[in-house]
């Protein structure tokens, strides 16, 4: 088990009137913080995604990211030269989707993971802060190369959404929204599924199927609450790591495999709930909490049939996490010596109960 507490405090000052506060209900990065690059939805919505690490594309922050096992698996992640592999080494990449971290600090492939967000779709993305520097006050630790925190939409601009894509090696992609026009209450349901069969002469036979839905109730013109709900399946098939000495020799194509069984298959879920209150002084308070429930297996050969020649030499490695957090923040105006100013608290809970 791994807990993380956190507390931290902001006063900052300016000459002129401050702006309100972002009316979402979700916390996220304020003016007191530096260094700070914003991404509306519109880059998003202006983009056909087939794989999860074109969302750090658009962020254009000195973030290399690629796909490893066809997709099926964590990307690699790499910034300013530095590599983070899967994602997950500690001191690197903070990565949050609704306050929720993305990042597993250890996970059954030995190296963490950075594999939740397959389960978010681009359609979804409100906006996007990449926040520069080391370790952030407002985020704690694992910050070491900044953080990127993608916001959700709470509701989508049409009642109704479809898009439809298609492209080579037997790819597919549909995502299917709808945002009911409730009195009080921004909603919305979203499902998105994928398939490819990639460029291996093994079918990938990638297969991703993602749920979301968003509840927000405005109880009042100052009060706000919300519920969020996020589940997805993962499964993909893998031609693995192939001797190139039999590729050489002509025995085996560049785009071969040598064990069938090679792939794997992720299952997780999230639910959060959030709360907003502003003060007619306007203070602002914001709490939320949520648990995920995540489970990975990976099959691999990376010896092909040296220790068993009947039955091949093909390894699991499971990995399952349960993770609770909560984070609470504290924003109060004030206007001090003719200045204006922000005063800013909060603390934030993280716990994870492991199996690997």
């Amino acid at each position: 088990m791994r807990l993380t507490t956190l507390l931290t405090g902001a006063l900052v000052l300016g000459a002129q009137e401050l702006p309100k506060q972002h009316t979402s209900i979700t916390i996220t990065a304020t003016t007191v913080e530096p260094a700070i690059d914003n991404l509306n939805k519109k880059v998003f919505e202006e983009t056909l995604f087939s794989r999860d690490d074109q969302i750090f594309h658009q962020l254009n922050g000195g973030i290399n990211a690629g796909q490893h096992e066809g997709g099926g698996k964590s990307i690699e992640v790499r910034r300013f030269g530095f590599n983070l592999d899967h994602g997950g080494v500690g001191g690197g990449m903070k990565i949050l989707v609704d306050n929720v971290q993305q990042n597993q600090t250890t996970q059954g492939h030995g190296q963490g993971y950075l594999g939740s967000l397959k389960s978010m779709s681009p359609e979804l993305i409100q906006e996007a802060n990449l926040i520069n520097g080391p370790f952030s006050a407002e985020y704690g630790d694992f910050s070491g190369l900044g953080v990127v925190h993608i916001r959700q939409r709470e509701a989508l601009q049409d009642q109704f959404t479809v898009r439809m894509q298609g492209g080579s090696f037997n790819t597919q992609r549909g995502f299917f929204g709808f945002s009911p026009d409730w009195k009080n209450v921004d909603s919305v349901f979203a499902y998105e599924g994928s398939h490819s069969d990639g460029p291996f002469v093994k079918p990938l036979d990638y297969r991703r199927d993602n749920l979301t839905m968003n509840l927000t109730r405005r109880m009042s013109g100052l009060r706000s609450v919300g519920f969020r709900f996020n589940g997805g399946l993962n499964g993909f098939n893998s031609s693995g790591q192939i001797p190139l000495d039999l590729v050489n020799a002509g025995s085996l194509d560049r785009f071969g495999s040598i064990d069938p069984c090679e792939g794997g298959n992720m299952r997780a879920a999230t639910a959060a709930g959030y709360f907003r209150q502003e003060n007619k002084d306007g203070a602002v308070w914001k709490i939320d909490g949520f648990a995920t429930r995540s489970l990975f297996d990976l099959y691999s050969n990376f010896t092909f049939f040296l220790n068993d020649p009947e039955r091949g030499d093909a390894i699991q490695q499971h990995d399952s996490h349960l993770v609770q957090g909560a984070n609470a923040q504290y924003l109060k105006p004030h206007k001090l010596a003719g200045s204006y100013s922000y005063f800013t608290a909060g603390a934030n809970f993280h716990a994870n109960q492991i199996n690997v």
